[in-house]
């Protein structure tokens, strides 16, 4: 990879707030090109420690001494560490360790500061030329670089005047980016709503399929037991189709003839069969209950659980020899049932979150990121559009989905002139491009007073 390339996915990933992305190809860069002001300047903004950014900083002034901007920023650097801005030095004789100080270090000896027993070296070399001034110069570094510790966690400063992210505040509004209070239900600009139920549990635990599954032979033999008795009364009435027969108890129209409508009826009357799906109906409830996680299922579970264990205790008490068998088999799968119902808790239970302006988890490539960006576009959670989507450019630079996507975020946001600077970044990857010139005039329109989106 080119110096180029470096240096615009450096910015792209500091300006989406991947520091260590950042950083890793900054660094690489300096390698490369040790005297490129620019890959300094931006490495200043993604290091963690001011006396860091203080060395960038003066290595973007020692290639560019006109630089307004690294300028500024030292001044804020020095403030911040309680020192004033050093006045310039006096002309001394060139020496092997001032022209050393005057080349900007690389990054690796800069944070690891690893330069300065090379520097004692070439003092020592350097002495008799330079009348001892060497030495002392190198002593100078070792007070300065001594001096240069970072204020305590508590005390940490903001950072200094660099490139920021203006979505980095992960309270803003996920719909329109205005600001917001971590505790607002609602954002007061868009009255887009800022919590959220979500499942404690989001996938389903082996215990709750292990509870469907104990449920599921109440289900089928009370299904069975019902169909088995429309059998009997099919043959009873003279081989009358089951269907029909099922039609006729709940008052549907039907095939059957009148005499033998009123024979079924005669044999096993409505209320009866009515009584005997009840079990069919309730299994049934239960089990799709258990799948959906409704919480007034959880608590019948519970009830049944209760009620069928004392139940079963109260068989095995008031009934000999089978009773106390089936009434101790009834005791177990009841006592079973309780345990389950502890088990279960977290999956039915429901808490309310506040959505976050943050990247979703579990989410690694530039794919992952361009789909949860469109997903989120479709929802008009705008502002967690742009940040996936930024995510999305800033892995893969020359896609050019990824950039038109965040064009039309952006726009949405009325945030026309990141957008333009998009389109802009989509011209120079994809020059003439249709859809590019096309998003571009749509942009300058809705960039007019009196137009929106």
């Amino acid at each position: 990879m080119n110096v180029d390339d470096l240096l615009s996915q450096g910015i792209a990933a500091a300006k989406s707030g991947q520091r260590e992305r950042a950083r890793e190809l900054l660094m690489r860069l300096l390698e490369q090109d040790e005297r490129n002001a620019p890959a300094w300047l931006w490495l200043s903004s993604v290091v963690d420690g001011l006396e860091e950014r203080e060395i960038c900083l003066e290595n973007v002034l020692a290639v560019d001494p006109d630089n307004s901007a690294a300028r500024r920023g030292l001044v804020w650097v020095r403030e911040q560490k309680g020192a004033q801005p050093l006045a310039p030095a006096a002309a001394v004789p060139e020496s092997p360790v001032v022209a050393r100080t005057r080349t900007p270090i690389s990054p690796a000896a800069a944070i690891l500061r690893q330069d300065l027993d090379d520097l004692q070296s070439e003092s020592e070399m350097a002495g008799a030329a330079d009348g001892g001034d060497a030495s002392s110069i190198v002593a100078m570094l070792h007070d300065d670089l001594a001096s240069r510790q970072l204020p305590p966690q508590s005390e940490q400063p903001s950072p200094p005047p660099v490139p920021s992210d203006e979505f980095g505040d992960e309270y803003l509004c996920p719909y329109c980016a205005s600001p917001t209070a971590p505790d607002d239900r609602k954002c007061k600009t868009c009255g887009g709503g800022l919590w959220v139920k979500s499942r404690r549990q989001e996938k389903r635990s082996k215990w709750l399929w292990f509870a469907m599954a104990l449920q599921l032979p109440g289900l089928l033999t009370s299904t069975a037991s019902f169909a088995m008795l429309l059998m009997y009364v099919s043959l009873q009435v003279g081989g009358a189709d089951p269907f029909d027969l099922l039609l006729v108890y709940f008052g549907l129209p039907n095939n059957l003839p009148p005499d033998v409508t009123a024979a079924a009826l005669e044999l096993l009357p409505r209320q009866f069969v009515f009584l005997a799906t009840l079990p069919s109906l309730v299994s049934l409830t239960v089990f799709s209950g258990l799948y959906l996680r409704w919480r007034l299922i959880y608590y019948l579970y519970w009830i049944s659980a209760v009620l069928g264990f004392v139940s079963s205790v109260v068989v095995m008490f008031l009934q000999e020899e089978f009773g106390v068998i089936s009434g101790g088999v009834g005791a177990f799968f009841a006592f079973l049932m309780l345990l389950l119902a502890f088990r279960l808790e977290d999956d039915f239970k429901v808490d309310r979150k506040r959505v976050l302006l943050c990247f979703d988890r579990g989410l690694g490539s530039a794919a992952d990121f361009l789909a949860q960006g469109n997903l989120y576009a479709r929802q008009k959670m705008w502002a967690m559009a742009v940040i996936h989507l930024r995510r999305a450019v800033s892995l893969i630079p020359g896609r050019l989905d990824s950039r038109l996507a965040l064009t039309v975020a952006y726009a949405n946001l009325k945030r026309y002139d990141l957008a333009l600077r998009e389109l802009a970044e989509a011209d120079r990857t994809s020059p003439g491009n249709p859809r590019v010139a096309e998003l571009r005039g749509l942009v300058d329109r809705l960039g007019e007073p009196g137009n929106s989106l």
